[in-house]
């Protein structure tokens, strides 16, 4: 395994194309590169003795007129292969939901998977996303252990080294990822963002949408570890 190399600001700019906030970008011709990439980076940092571990969740989200109780947000997650991440028993293990439309490659617990690239990835395949999905919600959230008391009570992005988020076709190079920053002072006191959403259009087209929102800790969830977390999913049914 490579030890990451702390990147300097302009390092990290060369990594691609900073995104504007909220704005909706096509996906290009999925019909010819249908695999994009979804990806976090972060430079390995010990606080009070604790490796900085952040995790990529991806919520493939529903929405259904006829449903009884609907969720506040509109959208649900229809089943639990639905909500994908790391796998708690084998956290270097691939995790895909059903269709294998999402599929996770693995979890980094401290930033050093990769020397210069993203250290967590997530590969879509929109060739085989299921047609009652309307939506994929991306989530970064900062991983605190709810079985050990060993995890940095208060920590928020803008005490993490360099993090960022990327967005990519499959096989492209540097230069044509889009990229957030994380800790550039929009993030103070926050452990869980909400990166972006991949729309289905009417015409069956995808767009992306970067939209950078702070997830509060809902007050049912006050104390938890992964209050963050928690508090993100909520809204979609799952909890």
């Amino acid at each position: 395994m490579a030890t990451r190399l702390a990147l300097t600001d302009d390092e990290l700019a060369k990594i691609g194309t900073p995104v504007p906030k909220g704005q909706r970008l096509a996906l290009g011709d999925l019909d010819k590169q249908p695999r994009r990439v979804t990806g976090a980076g972060w430079d390995p940092l010990n606080i009070q003795g604790v490796k900085v571990d952040l995790d990529l969740i991806v919520l493939m989200l529903t929405t259904d007129d006829s449903v009884d109780d609907p969720t506040p947000s509109g959208f649900y997650v229809a089943s639990r292969d639905r909500l994908v991440h790391y796998d708690k028993k084998n956290r270097k293990q691939k995790v895909r939901d059903a269709s294998g439309a999402v599929e996770y490659q693995g979890d980094s617990q401290d930033g050093s998977e990769s020397q210069d690239d993203e250290d967590e990835t997530c590969i879509t395949d929109f060739s085989l996303v299921p047609a009652d999905v309307s939506a994929l919600m991306t989530i970064v959230n900062i991983h605190k252990q709810a079985d050990s008391p060993d995890f940095v009570k208060g920590l928020t992005f803008d005490q993490i080294a360099r993090p960022f988020v990327s967005s990519f076709p499959e096989g492209a190079a540097s230069g044509a990822k889009r990229v957030i920053k994380l800790n550039e002072g929009r993030f103070d006191g926050t452990d869980t963002i909400v990166v972006k959403f991949d729309w289905r259009k009417p015409d069956g087209t995808w767009e992306e949408e970067f939209i950078e929102k702070h997830v509060a800790h809902l007050p049912e969830f006050a104390g938890r570890p992964n209050a963050g977390f928690l508090s993100a999913v909520l809204p979609y049914g799952v909890g």
